[in-house]
Parts: C-alpha cells; sequence; structure tokens
C-alpha cells in the first residue's frame, strides 16, 4: 500500500430538511390549524482515530466527502428524520488543518476518537412551529440549512514512543524486525525503507511503539537522499535511538552529521532523550571497538549486534526507564476561535453595476431559510431584514426607491 501522510479533502456536512406546510383536518376538531412538521437535522461529519491504520491512502481517491442530508418534516407535526453521521477513519497522529488558511483545526490521538469537523445543518420549521398569535396558520415553511462546507488539510504525524534515526543500511529495520513485531523490508542496499514502519515491544510488562524512519544522510536539508519529507514523524517521539554502523569510515563525524541535520529542521530536536549505540559490533575486533566507542568521548555509546542479539536486551532497558521517566511534549499549535452566528453579525454593502450588493451572516441564513415560492414567507423575509437594519443601511448607502438590491443571488427592487 502506497505511504500517504498529508493530504487535502473538501468536506460538507448534510443539509438539513425542509420544514412541511399542512394543515390538520379531522373530525371533531373544528378549527383544524397548522400540522406541518420540522425537517431533519443534517448529518454530521467526524475524523475517527483508527490504530490499524498508518497511512492516509484511504482517503485519497475520497475528494469530496458529503454528509447525509436530513428528511423533510412530514405531516402530524411529525420531525423528518436526522441524516446519519459520515465517520472518516484515520490514522492515530492525524493533524486537521484549515486548508485555505492553515490554521490547526485539531488532532486525534487515541483509537475511536473522534473529531467534528463539520456540522450538519438545522431542519426548516414546518408551519405548526412557526404559528403566532397574529398568524396562527402560516401557510409557509422554512428551507433547512445547508450544512458546513470546509477544505480539510490532513497531516500524519506518525504516533510512536521511539523513533530510529541513522544513515542507510546500518540496521534499523533489522533492528525493529528483532526486537518488535513489524516485519519492514530487509535487503543490501541503500534506502531500502521508504516509508515508516511502526513495530510494537513487549518489556517488562510495559509496551511501546518503535518507528523504523527512511535514512537520513547529510544534505538531506537541501534535498539530498529522500530529504526532509519523513522528519515530521519523528517530532512526536518521546525518545531517539541512533543507530551508527561501526563498519562506517568516520562513525564520530556521521553522528555529528545527522545531529545537524536534525538541528536545521527544528532545533528542538536536539533536546530529546538519546541513546547512542553502535551496531554490527560482531564484525570487528575488541581493540578497534574500543577506539570508535573513545572518538565520542563524552558521549555514552552502547555497543549491539543486531545479528547476535549482543546488549539488545540493555537498550530495550534503557528506553523502559527513559519511558517510565518521561515527561510529555508540549507542541506549539496555533489555536483559533471558530465564530459562530451569535458571534459576529455584520452587514456589508457593495454597490457595484448601479445594483446594491447586501452581505451578512444573518442575512444569508435568512435568505437560505425563505421560501421565496410562498408570498407570506417573502413577506416575512422583508420584515426580519427590517428589524436588522439592512433597510436603514441601504439608505444611508444612498440607496433609492426601485433601485436594484442583490441579495445572494436574488434581486428585488427597493420601496422605501
Amino acid at each position: 500500500m502506497t505511504f500517504i501522510d498529508e493530504i487535502t479533502v473538501l468536506i460538507t456536512a448534510g443539509k438539513g430538511g425542509n420544514g412541511m406546510v399542512a394543515y390538520r383536518r379531522e373530525k371533531y376538531v373544528e378549527f383544524g390549524g397548522p400540522w406541518g412538521g420540522t425537517g431533519g437535522a443534517g448529518g454530521n461529519v467526524y475524523f475517527v482515530g483508527h490504530s490499524g491504520v498508518n497511512t492516509l491512502f484511504d482517503l485519497r481517491y475520497r475528494k469530496h466527502i458529503k454528509g447525509e442530508n436530513g428528511s423533510n418534516g412530514e405531516t402530524k407535526g411529525c420531525r423528518g428524520k436526522t441524516g446519519e453521521d459520515t465517520l472518516i477513519g484515520v490514522p492515530l497522529g492525524s493533524i486537521f488543518y484549515n486548508a485555505s488558511t492553515n490554521e490547526y483545526l485539531g488532532e486525534i490521538k487515541k483509537d475511536k476518537e473522534r473529531f467534528l469537523i463539520c456540522k450538519g445543518g438545522k431542519g426548516g420549521l414546518g408551519n405548526i412551529s412557526l404559528s403566532t398569535l397574529k398568524n396562527p396558520c402560516p401557510d409557509y415553511a422554512e428551507k433547512g440549512d445547508l450544512g458546513e462546507t470546509l477544505e480539510v488539510k490532513v497531516v500524519l504525524k506518525v504516533l510512536a514512543d521511539v523513533g530510529l534515526l541513522g544513515y542507510p543500511s546500518v540496521g534499523k529495520s533489522s533492528f525493529i524486525s528483532v526486537v518488535s513485531n513489524a516485519k519492514p523490508k530487509i535487503a543490501d542496499y541503500h534506502f531500502t525503507t521508504l516509508s515508516p514502519h511502526l513495530g510494537l515491544v513487549e518489556r517488562n510488562e510495559k509496551s511501546f511503539v518503535i518507528a523504523d524512519l527512511p535514512g537520513i544522510i547529510k544534505g538531506a536539508s537541501n534535498g539530498v537522499g529522500l530529504g526532509f519529507f519523513f522528519l515530521k514523524h519523528i517530532e512526536r517521539c518521546k525518545v531517539f535511538l541512533h543507530i551508527i554502523d561501526c563498519l562506517s569510515e568516520n562513525c564520530y563525524q556521521n553522528y555529528l552529521d545527522i545531529r545537524e541535520e536534525l538541528k536545521l529542521y527544528d532545533e528542538k530536536l536536539l533536546t530529546r532523550n538519546e541513546i547512542v549505540v553502535l551496531n554490527k559490533t560482531e564484525m570487528i575486533s575488541e581493540l578497534d571497538l574500543s577506539k570508535i566507542i573513545s572518538s565520542f568521548k563524552d558521549i555514552k555509546v552502547i555497543p549491539i549486534s543486531v545479528h547476535t542479539h549482543k546488549n539488545l536486551d540493555l537498550v530495550l532497558d534503557l528506553i523502559v526507564d527513559i519511558l517510565n521517566n518521561y515527561e510529555e511534549i508540549k507542541e506549539d499549535v496555533v489555536s483559533y476561535k471558530k465564530y459562530t452566528l451569535d458571534d459576529v453579525n455584520y452587514i456589508d454593502i457593495e454597490l457595484k453595476d448601479n445594483i446594491y450588493y447586501v452581505y451578512g451572516n444573518e442575512i444569508k441564513l435568512l435568505t437560505e431559510r425563505c421560501d421565496f415560492s410562498s408570498f407570506e414567507a417573502t413577506l416575512r423575509y422583508t420584515k426580519k431584514l427590517r428589524e436588522l437594519g439592512v433597510f436603514s443601511e441601504l439608505e444611508k448607502k444612498g440607496c433609492k426607491n426601485k433601485d436594484i438590491i442583490n441579495i445572494y443571488g436574488y434581486e428585488f427592487d427597493f420601496i422605501d
């Protein structure tokens, strides 16, 4: 399966059902009255965390995801059926951004955790709900509200406790295949690992996840090798396990090169807990090994052999000890306030080609709900506009009798 860790999708929640116009006609009910029910609410759209998934591949061909619409209201005052919620499965560690503004919306870290991304529209009121003392039997109903629409950028940052760092072919895939349940591809050429692999390790009654990442080489910040493409997946790792091939010409310099690439990506990564190990030690003498270890100066280095399993238990115990005393990383995220109709009401009027264009969030909502095929509904709409102050604002802008007004695609003659 192709590994995909970033994708953009358009999401539209379900539309609310329209209210119904109906009248009560029953024996022994002298005056009858309105009898039309309210429409059902549109279905919400949720992202749901799935622990068994580690790629956004399933969203690759779902460019526009739509929620289920609510059913229209029915007679006898019955409310329409609410639209079913739409659930979008995503891997743990998925982060959601507004694709237009790049604002942070939220993320999912737990299995089966839900995140509401788009809310369904309200159902339109039926004429039984619109009756008043002055108009006890209206012959109109409201249309259902449209569901929220949002273009969302989904970014996957793999959730792992331990991230494997190192040059290609140092034995990272071999290490994770020995200590965990992961079965990555292993071969004797560079860049065998082209996407992250996760493995679960059980040790001393504690379980943790190890991420095998594609190899990083000097110059990755300039696009050499696979570049920084996968480095974002180590941002959430609590421990870095830096594996170095002891057969390299300069082991210590390789270590410094990787550290420098991490610094160029994000300096904060240099403060993360780190374990440095020398692999393939079964292939060199003890004298050569001691010289390599001494070149690291004050840095603690553990000699290991994935082939003979030398010191692997020691490394795992050290990881468990670090994780037991670990403090959670506080990530820097840009939060934002989601403004609703109750937060900001505005009226904006623009004159263009002798037509007055009127905008406003509550005005838009009233326009979408109004059934202009009904004369009474249109009168009610006009009354609401007057109460909102639209007419007075038009007069301030110089609007005169019989001038044309455009409100979200509907054109009217202004009558003062």
